[in-house]
């Protein structure tokens, strides 16, 4: 039943664009229970979009978590992630907004937990990029640092192309794009230039 009151809260969440606009009465109806039931489940409203934001999360992470499976090489690794973030902003366009572009929705409970900053894939990042460190791909350097610094570059071009899709209106130029930061990024974490100390 849990499942069902989160997946009919996130189809409802994509439907009305915020989670004020979703009412208790509605979800349930959805589902065919009536509002007690889903307080049997969740604390409050809040609790069960908490539950619908780990669940775009962990969707998130994996994604990431699946472009970097077939290499060895932790930077090649690094790239393809970079790729799979864009790739998922600008197919899933919806989500990646109500994840990364939307003002803070959430109780303040949701970020203070450590157990939420890993669903985020910054985790899965600071490791790949201490994995780049480690076997001499790139230059030492404050993997922390590096994570925020590749995650505002990637998070930077997912948000335009989602929000002025006329910087890159056909795949080929997209692609292009894509590509060009890809490898900026790269020279810039192997050359160990100051932006990523």
């Amino acid at each position: 039943m849990r499942d069902e009151l989160v997946q009919a809260a996130e189809e409802l969440l994509a439907e009305r664009g915020s989670a004020e606009q979703v009412p208790v009465a509605e979800i349930v109806r959805r589902v065919g229970v009536t509002a007690p039931v889903l307080y049997q489940h969740f604390a409050d409203k809040d609790a069960l979009f908490v539950a619908v934001h780990a669940r775009r999360m962990d969707d998130f992470r994996d994604a990431l978590r699946r472009s970097g499976r077939r290499t060895t090489s932790p930077l090649e690794s690094l790239e393809r992630r970079g790729r799979a973030y864009i790739r998922y902003a600008t197919t899933k366009p919806d989500t990646y907004v109500a994840l990364f572009m939307t003002p803070k929705s959430l109780p303040d409970e949701f970020f203070d937990d450590p157990s939420m900053r890993a669903l985020t894939a910054f985790d899965d990042l600071v490791g790949n990029i201490r994995a780049c460190i480690d076997s001499g791909e790139i230059p030492a350097a404050d993997p922390e640092v590096l994570a925020r610094v590749v995650w505002a570059q990637v998070h930077g071009l997912a948000s335009l192309l989602i929000t002025m899709p006329e910087i890159a209106r056909t795949a080929a130029e997209r692609s292009a794009l894509v590509e060009r930061l890809v490898a900026a990024i790269t020279a810039g974490l192997v050359a160990g230039t100051p932006a990523s100390r």
